[in-house]
């Protein structure tokens, strides 16, 4: 019954995608993100399939908008990644292992370029927005409306896909929870801001019921720098208090037990674990420097298992640091080109914000939302490894569009001033009145007179 309900959802968004484009992706956004055939106990994800292919019919008559793939920015970063990713596959002993995840690649990457495409201006860009937020927001509501109703609990498991253990579970709605915290000045009606305030709460609950230390860290950067950006400090840490004091309450002794591990350094068995995880990444990317030893993480996986055996156990076959495990997996120029992406990205969307701040409020919050998501993957993957994750890639593109949608209204607004200024007035040039002729005395009594009474009075 539920996936009869899922599919017919679906059914009704893929044939609106033909007509629509934009209304097909937006649904194909959503559907990878929140997985609702996983929550139906689909063991298949046919859907998902259905939905790129109709959404990716309609946008065909869209094809008159390829030249914007290269006037946006990230969008040419990202094609440019794929060169470094491509050598790596196809230069790997393990190749056969790391094709299936690269074909999954290219089909994730076919969908991020039609978004390009397919959202033109800004009202879709405001709904792209929004769903990259929703849509791990609802999925966070279902966890910690569960955990809420059960007085606290520990969650060691995620909702499936690429979330589908506590940590990765947890990145993403840390993630999703500035796009949420920022959506509700981008929406107008009211029941809309108490929908995505529901999410905020919901999604903090969810994230400190997963104990994800990494987690922890990431929302103590994100309040931090959503206080710092704020003009009304004081509003924003009541709002912060009161989304997670109850929630901490609830699971306090567990949480402060294991955040506090983190104080135990080495001695703690997971942080050790992963501090030789690091290590073995290391001599990996010492050993292929330039071009890895295959994208995915599978031929990493099979490379330790070939140098060091099962000694480091299964938590040692990642790198538990995606800075590392991307440079390991599809080498230098591949880590060098993400970083521009997301590092770039985090600095201009801060300056875009800037620059709306006080004029565009709409503009400035939609801004600030996508920069601390990605100021939230940038931190909390430093804990885990999401080289193929399709929610930053989605939130990538999606910054790069707004970026060039405002680019072109600033530069539309200069050219606007510039028609609409008046010419300055010309101020017609007048001649000096002639300086009056002297009257001549027409004698020596009369200009006695004359001077007598010029001369000044004491």
């Amino acid at each position: 019954m539920r996936y009869a309900f899922v599919a017919l959802i679906v059914a009704s968004i893929s044939l609106a995608g033909v007509i629509r484009p934009d209304i097909g992706m937006l649904g194909y956004v959503w559907f990878s993100l929140m997985r609702p055939d996983i929550m139906a106990f689909s063991a298949v994800n046919n859907l998902s399939l259905v939905m790129a292919v109709c959404a990716l019919l309609g946008s065909m008559r869209l094809a008159g908008n390829l030249p914007m793939l290269m006037k946006n920015r990230m969008c040419v970063a990202y094609l440019a990644l794929q060169a470094p990713i491509a050598v790596s596959v196809f230069t790997s002993s393990y190749s056969a292992a790391v094709f299936p995840k690269y074909v999954s690649w290219l089909q994730m990457s076919v969908m991020v370029m039609a978004l390009v495409l397919v959202i033109d201006n800004r009202e879709k860009a405001k709904w792209l927005f929004l769903v990259l937020g929703v849509s791990l927001g609802l999925v966070g509501v279902k966890f910690g409306l569960y955990g809420v109703l059960h007085g606290g609990v520990r969650f060691d498991q995620g909702s499936g896909g690429f979330h589908s253990d506590n940590n990765t579970l947890a990145l993403g709605l840390a993630m999703s929870l500035p796009l949420c915290w920022y959506g509700v000045d981008v929406v107008h009606r009211v029941w809309m801001k108490v929908g995505l305030y529901a999410l905020c709460f919901f999604s903090v609950a969810t994230i400190l019921m997963t104990h994800s230390r990494g987690a922890v860290i990431t929302l103590g950067v994100q309040g931090l720098m959503m206080w710092l950006k704020s003009r009304h400090k004081i509003g924003i840490a009541v709002g912060m208090l009161l989304l997670s004091a109850p929630s901490v309450l609830l699971v306090k002794d567990s949480l402060f037990s294991r955040v506090g591990t983190l104080s135990e350094g080495t001695e703690e068995g997971s942080i050790m674990m992963r501090m030789r995880a690091a290590q073995t990444a290391t001599e990996v990317i010492a050993a292929h420097p330039l071009k890895g030893v295959g994208f995915g993480a599978e031929a990493f996986r099979l490379y330790v298992l070939d140098i060091k055996g099962d000694e480091l156990g299964a938590g040692g076959l990642v790198a538990h640091n995606n800075w590392l495990q991307m440079w390991a997996d599809s080498g230098f120029f591949a880590i060098a080109i993400f970083s521009a992406m997301l590092l770039g990205g985090i600095w201009s969307l801060g300056r875009a914000a800037k620059k709306a701040s006080g004029k565009d409020p709409q503009g400035e919050a939609i801004s600030r939302g996508l920069q601390l998501a990605l100021i939230g993957f940038a931190v909390g993957s430093t804990f885990l490894s999401r080289t193929n994750y399709d929610y930053i890639y989605f939130l990538l593109i999606c910054g790069g569009i707004w970026l060039s949608l405002k680019r072109a209204e600033s530069t539309v607004s200069e050219e606007v001033q510039v028609i609409a200024a008046p010419a300055a007035p010309r101020v017609p040039v007048v001649a000096p009145p002639p300086a009056p002729t002297p009257t001549q005395a027409r004698g020596l009594g009369r200009a006695l007179r004359q001077a007598g009474k010029n001369l000044p009075r004491l």
